[in-house]
């Protein structure tokens, strides 16, 4: 089985390196999602709403912080152009 490679399109640069997954990962994987699948079916209603609550908040946390994490070598060159008029 071979690894497969992440690389920088603006460098070339090799940024990480994965196994490929096997069919066993694969099946692993699937009966994780599963099992957490019919886990959360049987959670009430009114367990499940705390969940949706804090829902939003998590999305908004993750995308307020997300471009700040991004490394700066990632960062895009289109915000030094000049935008001109039609």
């Amino acid at each position: 089985m071979s690894d497969y490679q992440v690389n920088n399109p603006a460098t070339g640069e090799v940024e990480a390196t994965y196994p490929t997954a096997t069919e066993q990962d694969i099946q692993n994987a699937i009966a994780q999602a599963d099992t957490a699948y019919q886990d959360w079916r049987q959670v009430s209603l009114v367990n499940a709403v705390p969940y949706f609550i804090k829902l939003p908040i998590s999305i908004l946390n993750v995308k307020m912080s997300w471009p700040a994490s991004l490394p700066m070598r990632w960062a895009s060159p289109l915000h030094k152009q000049e935008v001109k008029s039609v």
